[in-house]
């Protein structure tokens, strides 16, 4: 037991004692990280970061790198040979804030008991203002504690001002839990932003942080189409890279291209077929965009296609490679994913009956399966069941199987619902999934919420980890194409 005891204090005291040893490495070093890894609206909609903390940048070569520390004490090491590299944390599992890091240090990050961070620098303490900066900034939270911010850019939020509009009546009974007057958000939004440049006048701020804050505060308020704050000076930062969403939602609007999907598919759009197709070809004619930044969108549209429409993925990804991108690595994301761990999802069927989810794909061997993880607790996953229900009819008598399981879900509530929620015919397999809060497959590929929907072919290969929605236009001629391959 003494020695236990002694083992113990090591570790608590030189566990996480590295610091960086060389000039080109940034040492990150989590004290005691939040076991917060669930976010759930009003209106069902769950988001989930498995069981680790999520943190994430660019590398050098500007490619989306993520860290996870899951130990009370993990060191996390960044190599690096920018002077400066954009860190982003998120917490609260929904809410995202950015750090900017200088080469060559060590910090530690601690959390207050709002399980926000708090990072320290172990080799320069001046860089400490700057690096919480955004945690003296004082902003009203109105709602799960999140900054107003946030809640601005949510998509509970859109949901819950959306069904206002067209379901008053479940409105009133549900969904306005979700909901803040407009007036009232935006009175935070300001209240938050006046905060902010008061505090970044602050003389301990260094030269680059001020200049980092400055673009921090455009990137907030920025508005119509985005062009103003477009510039390739910006893309080694991840803040960049999470805005190119919002400027081509603004770009889709101004240049009249519908989107292949609104809302996890609670709100329709009519003319989505090949969206991603013109939106594709209007930003490559586009000379007004800078290049490194085109590029970053090209990559974003040309992930979209291959999602969408693999099959006539292979001209647009030749006119990626030209402009210096690299296609290969993003089809290698869709087409030849690769990935096997598919036992280690554990399900059960109404009969009680276990298995894995890889003993169902032997089962249905020979066709595609086209996989719908859902739940019971979730609205948007609700909504779209009456599309996936046309989607079943359509394409009756097809090689394709329609495969609903149901995540982070309580069982008494699946039993009850699951037939009268996705529909009575029996052209789908619907399973409960006992270990979703900790399946490895879950974590490996990223499934942080529901609903979302995955794509098998007839081997039984996972070809698209994030494929299209029942209502999607392109949908069912993606189906049908893969089912006669």
């Amino acid at each position: 037991m003494c020695k236990t005891f002694i083992l113990s204090l090591l570790l608590l005291l030189f566990g996480c004692s590295r610091v960086a040893k060389t000039s080109n490495e940034i040492v990150i070093i989590v004290n005691n990280p939040p076991q917060d890894f669930k976010f759930k609206s009003a209106i069902g909609l769950i988001y989930s970061l498995s069981d680790s903390v999520f943190m994430s940048y660019l590398d050098d070569s500007l490619r989306l790198t993520k860290l996870y520390a899951k130990n009370s004490c993990d060191t996390l090491v960044i190599p690096t040979t920018s002077d400066f590299v954009e860190f982003r944390y998120r917490y609260h599992v929904v809410e995202s804030r950015y750090f900017m890091l200088k080469k060559g240090d060590t910090v530690d990050i601690r959390f207050n008991t709002l399980d926000e961070p708090y990072f320290s620098s172990r080799t320069n303490k001046e860089f400490n203002v700057g690096y919480n900066f955004f945690n003296s900034v004082e902003a009203p939270r109105l709602k799960y504690n999140l900054y107003p911010n946030t809640l601005k850019n949510s998509l509970f939020l859109s949901v819950a001002a959306r069904l206002k509009e067209i379901d008053p009546e479940n409105f009133q009974k549900e969904y306005h839990k979700d909901y803040i007057d407009p007036d009232t958000l935006q009175d935070a939004v300001s209240a938050f932003e006046n905060s902010f440049m008061k505090k970044h006048n602050n003389d301990s701020l260094t030269i680059e942080q001020k200049n980092w804050l400055e673009y921090q505060y455009k990137l907030m308020r920025v508005e119509d189409d985005g062009s103003e704050l477009m510039d390739d000076s910006f893309v080694n930062y991840i803040s960049y890279y999470d805005f190119q969403d919002k400027f081509l939602d603004n770009y889709r609007n101004a240049k009249k291209i519908p989107s292949p999907a609104s809302l996890n598919g609670i709100f329709k759009e009519k003319g989505g077929e090949r969206c991603s197709e013109m939106l594709f070809d209007s930003l490559y004619v586009d000379n007004s965009i800078p290049p490194k930044t085109k590029l970053m969108f090209l990559e974003s549209t040309l992930r979209d296609i291959y999602s969408a429409t693999p099959y006539l993925a292979s001209s647009y990804a030749d006119k990626f490679d030209l402009l210096g991108g690299n296609s290969a690595k993003i089809k290698s994301e869709f087409i030849e994913i690769g990935y096997k761990d598919f036992a280690t999802l554990e399900l059960e069927d109404a009969d009680g009956q276990k298995m894995t989810l890889q003993d169902v794909l032997d089962k249905n061997r020979g066709k595609v399966v086209y996989l719908d993880f859902w739940g019971t607790h979730c609205a948007p996953c609700i909504e779209s069941m009456p599309d996936a229900a046309k989607l079943r009819k359509k394409l009756a008598g097809e090689d394709i199987v329609f495969l609903f399981v149901a995540l982070w879900d309580k069982k008494d509530n699946w039993e009850k619902g699951w037939e009268k929620i996705i529909g009575s015919d029996d052209n789908y397999q619907s399973y409960f999934s006992t270990n979703s809060r900790d399946s490895k497959m879950l974590e490996d590929l990223e499934v942080h919420h529901v609903p979302r929907y995955m794509l098998f072919d007839k081997e039984g290969n996972l070809i698209a980890h994030n494929a299209l929605t029942p209502h999607h236009p392109s949908l069912s001629a993606l189906l049908l194409n893969q089912s006669q391959i």
